[in-house]
């Protein structure tokens, strides 16, 4: 079986393929494997695709067929590297804070738009899309969220972009140019080799003081990046008609206040935080004007604070993952406590 998997050098997608590479398609919760789309790590032949080449001779090291790609400007290349494939995980999006607004569309929609392309074309058998939580982010408090719970308005390019590439999959099964297409909105990814959340926490943590922005009393969902993998594997192997065209969030169904988080993560690399409590207007104010400046000067790297940081340490958000378990068969096999120990410990 041929496996593609998109993004494959970054944090999600290449430990997908090593998964894929160590233990082939298969449900990573159900024993019964009949009737689900799977095969042995003898049989499956997984295509990676990514734009870091030395990250990518890592993954060809470990047995995957490494192909360098622009998804954005490379389409031939994109329907080539199809050819042949059964399953595509697309996991590549540009997902930083702040950027340029043709550069989120490029690699987030018109991307898309290449693989639905390239999966139509080739008669791709399933498409499993990722993308972000981020949509439903608000500056209002919002707590067990279903997936009809969008937004009206998103708060950055990124959430903006990420639901436009939603509605081009969406669009593609309408039309039935796709046979099987799953949408996941996994949150807060932590583990082992992530570079965002608990790294971004634990710098701010060591340079003396951390905002408490509202208190600290938001609670948040984050999903160990494992079972992410798993969630991608259960759209994947599940048959069931009734999950083409779904939507499904994703977390470890754990939701954590932003207060404790971060004492966790003290006691962890063995010290105490100066906490400091920031208002959520304040914050809010002082993230919109550093994206101005950063806008307007062309700076470098990511704002001091976003508007979008300031509503996700400063207002609750947390999803409902019944319908991921009921039709999906998703179980977080990763508790929240083990998590935040492997997160964390690889940055002592």
């Amino acid at each position: 079986m041929r496996v593609v998997v998109t993004g494959s050098t970054g944090f999600l997608g290449s430990l997908l393929v090593r998964r894929l590479l160590k233990d082939g398609l298969a449900h990573p919760t159900l024993v019964q494997q009949t009737g689900l789309r799977c095969c042995s790590p003898a049989e499956i032949h997984v295509v990676a695709l990514g734009r870091n080449k030395s990250k990518g001779q890592e993954l060809a090291d470990a047995g995957a067929a490494f192909v360098q790609c622009d998804l954005s400007v490379e389409p031939d290349k994109v329907v080539k590297a199809l050819e042949g494939a059964e399953v595509v995980f697309h996991c590549a999006a540009k997902c930083e804070l702040v950027g340029r607004w043709e550069d989120f569309i490029a690699a987030n929609v018109t991307a898309t738009q290449n693989i639905v392309e390239a999966c139509a074309i080739n008669n791709v058998a399933a498409l499993v899309h990722v993308s972000t939580p981020s949509v439903y982010v608000t500056t209002r408090d919002r707590t067990n969220l279903v997936e009809d719970m969008a937004a009206s308005s998103q708060i950055n390019y990124y959430a903006k972009t990420k639901l436009m590439a939603e509605e081009v999959v969406l669009h593609a099964v309408k039309s039935k140019r796709l046979s099987h297409a799953v949408i996941l909105r996994p949150r807060g990814l932590i583990g082992p080799g992530d570079t965002t959340v608990i790294p971004r926490i634990v710098a701010r943590m060591r340079s003396g003081q951390f905002p408490l922005i509202g208190g600290g009393t938001a609670w948040q969902d984050l999903t160990f990046v494992g079972n992410v993998v798993d969630s991608l594997l259960c759209a994947a192997t599940v048959t069931d008609g009734r999950v083409h065209g779904k939507i499904y969030n994703v977390t470890n169904g754990e939701a954590i206040r932003v207060v404790t988080l971060i004492d966790r993560i003290a006691e962890r690399i063995g010290g105490r935080t100066n906490k400091r409590y920031v208002p959520f207007w304040l914050a809010f104010c002082i993230g919109h004007v550093c994206e101005l400046i950063w806008k307007i000067f062309k700076l470098r790297g990511e704002p001091t604070l976003t508007r979008y940081v300031a509503c996700v340490f400063g207002k609750s958000l947390t999803l409902n993952i019944e319908p991921a378990k009921r039709e999906l068969h998703y179980r977080p096999r990763v508790a929240m406590d083990e998590a935040l120990a492997l997160a964390v410990d690889c940055l002592r």
